[in-house]
């Protein structure tokens, strides 16, 4: 009686190929996946930043008190670069600074430690709407950009009828404008 003894196995040629075809299919792939989750950290403090502020303006028109969004120093100054928390205030005498007796209505974690911040007109450090949700005085915008990429930057535009709006990519090109040809830049 005849005993077989073949072992089936990949040839060398086969593995060779297999492998080739892993090493072109991850070499695509890993730059993509880069890519996506640059651009989810992008949109995660964009959605953090336009929550803020329109918590902010609704607050305003809800209690019809002059409402401030910033980011407080340890004196209770709104600072032009926002840090990891962003303050929503009732500032009756609207300069910014949270003093005694100013309701803090809240305070909201973000994470902005690895973008550059730029604020226009200067060095805005705060942002008001008053009892009807206009901008009581201070439109302007933020620009975000991470270090990354030039194509990884966004703005938040808020313009004096207090409307809070994102810059957006408008001729395709990959990079987000404030407004058409004007893109963000740092």
């Amino acid at each position: 009686m005849e005993h077989s003894t073949s072992c089936r196995a990949f040839t060398l040629i086969e593995l060779i190929f297999v492998i080739a075809v892993l090493s072109i299919t991850l070499s695509i792939a890993i730059p993509l996946t880069n890519a996506f989750v640059q651009n989810q950290a992008k949109e995660a403090s964009r959605q953090s930043i336009l929550s803020a502020l329109r918590f902010a303006r609704a607050t305003a028109i809800n209690s019809t008190e002059l409402t401030t969004v910033c980011s407080l120093n340890p004196s209770g100054k709104c600072r032009a670069e926002w840090a990891d928390t962003l303050s929503v205030f009732h500032d009756t005498n609207s300069n910014g600074i949270r003093e005694p007796g100013e309701r803090l209505v809240r305070t909201i974690k973000i994470d902005l430690s690895q973008w550059s911040q730029k604020n226009r007109p200067g060095n805005r450090s705060h942002f008001q709407w008053n009892s009807l949700g206009l901008s009581n005085g201070t439109p302007g915008s933020m620009e975000f950009c991470h270090p990354s990429s030039a194509k990884n930057r966004f703005a938040v535009v808020i313009s004096f009828s207090g409307r809070i709006r994102t810059s957006l990519d408008f001729d395709g090109d990959g990079t987000e404008e404030r407004a058409p040809g004007t893109p963000v830049m740092c």
